[in-house]
Formats: structure tokens, sequence, C-alpha cells
């Protein structure tokens, strides 16, 4: 039973689209917005360690973390370049990567691990710390305490102020990949290339009432209760859920609106919608996706039914005057044994 949301149609929505750079820099532009007392380095997900309270030898595995604007000094060479959503994988065989999400690997190298310290040596790559020769900065030496699926590292010898700003400006929580299938129909440039997309053409060309009905549900108009109705869900679902939001953070750093946009339902995208076209929504949300934004579950899961549920959940967005963030009470919907938001992020 999804909650009744009045929602502003279509044409409020546009208005917050167009301003979203601002919104999401200084959160002024809602209501709901709050700042948060501590950064959202990403979903809670410890996909580097399987058992967050488990002690571990070496920091195995992958892990993200967001850099904004605000997390750069002043006239860093190559600073813009810094942000983004990044990716620093620790693999077996001793090597490691660094990559940007909508970009790719800029980085990779070595590391080795003594105990409680860690030496990287970046061998290659744009942005390795071993480009400039006369630098003597391609090996680095830190501190390194995985706790609760997050790894943080504390410099101990460092001067790569690009690798240190990545490394060490939050902790390195866990990753969640973006592996959803694109939304077709969404660029002006799918059209027509392909003989095999005419469903998707013509999908480009209609409206989300078009395509997923009317948006009208059996039960629209029942009353929720407000405090969870079925009472907290069982932690299958909590962890379903926190795969999900880990996939929005991945998904939205793509930049590409037709990777972010599935993970929603139909309801949700006919409420931001109302009668636009999938590429007008593209169009409209995709200047918004410049910025790092993450999404994570705070406090616990409530079902409304056995295909319903609300969670409290806390957006932060890294922007030129630092982290900020807003928390909203979304509705999630299981469909054909996947989970999906059930409304949109921006609300009223």
């Amino acid at each position: 039973m999804k909650r009744q949301s009045a929602g502003p149609g279509w044409v409020g929505t546009m208005a917050w689209l167009n301003g979203i750079g601002g919104f999401l820099s200084r959160c002024a532009a809602l209501a709901l917005a709050l700042t948060l007392a501590t950064a959202v380095s990403g979903p809670g997900i410890a996909v580097a360690q399987d058992d967050d309270d488990a002690e571990v030898d070496e920091p195995l595995g992958i892990f993200t973390v967001a850099i904004g604007e605000a997390d750069l000094p002043p006239a860093l060479p190559g600073g813009p370049g810094l942000i983004g959503l990044w990716n620093v994988s620790f693999n077996e065989d001793g090597t490691y990567t660094v990559a940007r999400q909508d970009v790719g690997v800029v980085v990779t190298g070595t590391y080795e691990v003594d105990g409680d310290t860690l030496t990287i040596a970046d061998e290659g790559g744009l942005l390795s710390c071993g480009n400039d020769p006369e630098a003597d900065a391609a090996e680095a030496t830190y501190a390194w305490e995985v706790a609760g699926g997050e790894l943080t590292l504390t410099p101990i010898e460092e001067t790569c102020a690009a690798r240190r700003i990545i490394l060490t400006t939050r902790s390195l929580g866990g990753y969640q990949p973006c592996d959803t299938v694109p939304l077709g129909g969404v660029r002006d440039e799918d059209q027509g290339e392909d003989p095999d997309s005419a469903e998707d053409d013509e999908k480009a060309g209609s409206s989300l009432n078009d395509i997923f009905g009317s948006g009208e549900t059996g039960d629209a108009d029942e009353d929720v209760d407000e405090d969870g109705g079925g009472g907290q869900a069982p932690a299958e679902v909590e962890a379903a859920i926190d795969r999900l939001l880990g996939q929005a953070t991945s998904c939205w750093a793509t930049g590409d609106p037709a990777r972010f946009l599935p993970l929603h339902s139909e309801d949700a995208l006919e409420e931001i919608a109302l009668g636009a076209s999938l590429q007008e929504v593209a169009e409209a949300l995709e200047p918004a996706m410049a910025l790092p934004v993450t999404f994570e579950r705070i406090g616990d899961v409530q079902l409304e039914d056995a295909t319903h549920a609300t969670a409290r959940v806390a957006i932060s967005v890294l922007g030129e005057e630092g982290d900020e963030g807003f928390f909203l009470s979304l509705d999630f919907v299981e469909v054909d044994g996947e989970w999906l938001m059930d409304s949109f992020f921006l609300q009223e």
C-alpha cells in the first residue's frame, strides 16, 4: 500500500530539476533540507569484507568514497578531476587500482601489508603519483584499519596530494556496483541506430503514462498506517534495500539517467513525470548527476505489507560548499523479487 503523495506534477518537477545544481549544493531549495552532522561516505555495505566485525589481515576488496569540491585545497593542480565517486580496489595478488566511477581506472599499482601498515606504490595510469619521476611520490605508507565495513587510512609518509585526498578525506565505505540494464528510449542518439530497437524508439516518443499505463492502482486511495503498519522488516528485506541504495549511489555516479531511473518503480517514474517522455525526464535530471550524491538508510525498514516498505534515507551531497544533505522517508516496493524505490527522492 503505497502512501499517496500529492506531488507537484511535471511543471513543478521541471522547476526542481532545472535548478537542482543549487539545490544539491545548498539543500535550501527543499523544506526538508537538513545539514548532516557527519559526512555520509556511502552505503554501509561491507562488500569488501564479508563480516564487519571479523578481524582482517589485509584490506582486500573494493572500497568507495565520494569527493566534493569543498574537499579540495585551493589551487590544487588538477583538483576538479578529483570530484566524483571513487573505487579503490585491493586485490589478492598484491595489486591495487583507483577508479572514478564515471571515468574508469586512472591509477594502477601494488601494495604490501606489514601488520597495521600499508605501503602503496603507483605504477601507471593518468593520475598515477609516479608520473613525475622528479617528485619521488610514487610510494606512500599508511596506517590502516577496517571496522564496520569501512577502511580508514591514516598517512604516515605521503607526498602526493591527489592520492592523499582520495584515500584520507573520509573513511572508504563498502562498494555496490551499478548493474542496472539501461532504460531504453532515453537518449536521442539511441534512436534508430539499432534495427532491433523499434520498441525503444516508440517508448522514447511516448509519455510514461503511455508506457506504464494510467498509474492507478487498486489500493491507491487507501490510508496507510504512518507508523509502519506491518512492523519492522526482516533482515533479508533490510539487506535488499541496502543493496538497492548502494546501487543508487553507484548508478548516480555514472552520470547516466538511463542507469539511475530503472531503480524506481513504474509508479515512482509516473509520479515524477506525469505525462512527460523518458527523454525529457532524463534531460532534466542529467545536469544534477554531475555532483556526487550518496544514499544511506538510517533506522529500521518498516513493512507496510508483504511487498511495500518505508525507510528513512540520508542523502548527502558533496558540493562546492561542503558536505550537505537531507533526510527523506522513501517508499520501496518488491517487484518480481527485486526491491525498487517506489517514490522519487526529490519530494516536497
